[in-house]
């Protein structure tokens, strides 16, 4: 059964968006009367009966069951923080491949290196939406604006969690792959042109763990998304 992307009404039913009501009647062909399967991107899902208001031709679901996915049961663990390239293309098509993949959330980030870009994050989160759907989960990560790379650096809190940033330079690194499958981590990926000396020295008199991705150079999409999949195969234990 296909899922649907909605949120509670005042009367404790389901409604969807006037897209997702659009592409629900208009693609799909769902007609009022038949069940439906919905997720709220907050860990709930419900299945019902389709309903319709036919002034606003949205759609409302007459919730039948419901049930819940507490957000760790569901939690790959991998959260990203990055550095935009200037396609904004790459950026959703790496947002959508994360979102399959499970990641938890997605930082963007500024740094020395950064080319200026100008990301529509409510392009964004329909993309995260869509894939969510496609890849049946039930928590849509959460997709945060642009901060500084000192900003992100100064309120690091080592404690917090492991915090792996991955650079291209010939400082001294450990191999990412190598690392202990912790639980949970945060992965920093700069820009195209790469961290500067400072900033990856900045990063680690914070804490942050200095990493390689491969004996390959990377474009800045592909090392998020290898550095998830890595991350999700060695907390899988299907890693050595």
């Amino acid at each position: 059964m296909d899922f649907y992307f909605g949120q509670k009404n005042d009367e404790g039913g389901i409604e969807l968006s006037e897209e997702e009501s659009r592409h629900c009647l208009k693609v799909k062909r769902v007609l009022p009367g038949d069940p439906i399967y919905v997720v709220d991107g907050e860990g709930g899902w419900y299945s019902g009966i389709v309903e319709t208001d036919k002034k606003r031709k949205q759609v409302r679901v007459r919730v039948d069951q419901q049930g819940f996915f507490p957000f760790e049961d569901c939690s790959s663990g991998f959260n990203l923080f990055i550095a935009s390239t200037k396609s904004s293309e790459r950026m959703e098509w790496m947002t959508e491949k994360l979102i399959e993949l499970g990641v938890d959330s997605i930082h963007f980030i500024e740094c020395e290196h950064s080319e200026r870009n100008h990301l529509r994050f409510d392009r964004l989160r329909k993309i995260a939406i869509s894939a969510l759907k496609q890849s049946k989960q039930y928590w849509l990560p959460k997709i945060h604006a642009e901060i500084s790379f000192d900003t992100l650096v100064n309120n690091y809190d080592k404690e917090q969690m492991p915090f792996y940033i991955a650079h291209c330079s010939d400082l001294e690194r450990a191999e990412f792959e190598n690392r202990n499958p912790e639980k949970e981590i945060s992965v920093l990926i700069g820009p195209e042109g790469d961290f500067s000396r400072k900033e990856i020295g900045k990063a680690i008199a914070k804490g942050m763990i200095p990493v390689s991705l491969g004996v390959s150079r990377l474009r800045t999409e592909t090392a998020a998304i290898y550095s998830c999949s890595v991350h999700r195969s060695r907390k899988n234990g299907n890693f050595k």
